[in-house]
């Protein structure tokens, strides 16, 4: 990208339910993780937490869905670092929401996919006016 940052997307719903990352998620992560380790100098790679637009149940321990985003990017970030190797440095948790959504919602697939997370590589000095 022009502005010197390199942005996944996944194209299914990472998470099977709230903040539980789905197996095929879990393997497309190792992946990534397997290209990015040794390679981070100067880069930190952003986890941006997303949920569809249904309001969170009373029932979670979740106040809205900003929080559950933030919930996902963490378990993400956990995962990576835990399971992949990957310094918690390296690694910056935000959340979308529901308000950035990388899918608009037609139907109940394309809510499914806005359960994700979308990871951007982006040099360090570049994440100063990033939100948190």
């Amino acid at each position: 990208r022009a502005d010197r940052s390199l942005k996944m997307v996944f194209n299914h719903g990472a998470f099977s339910s709230l903040s539980t990352l789905r197996e095929q998620a879990r393997a497309d992560l190792r992946g990534i993780a397997a290209q990015l380790k040794g390679g981070m100098d100067g880069l930190v790679l952003l986890v941006e937490g997303h949920t569809d637009s249904v309001p969170v149940s009373t029932n979670t321990a979740f106040k809205g869905n900003q929080d559950l985003g933030l919930a996902r990017a963490n378990a993400v970030m956990i995962f990576m670092v835990r399971e992949c190797g990957m310094s918690a440095a390296s690694i910056l948790p935000v959340s979308g929401g529901e308000a950035t959504r990388p899918y608009p919602e037609s139907d109940a697939q394309a809510k499914f996919k806005n359960r994700t997370v979308v990871l951007e590589l982006v040099p360090a000095g570049d994440i100063a006016g990033r939100r948190r």
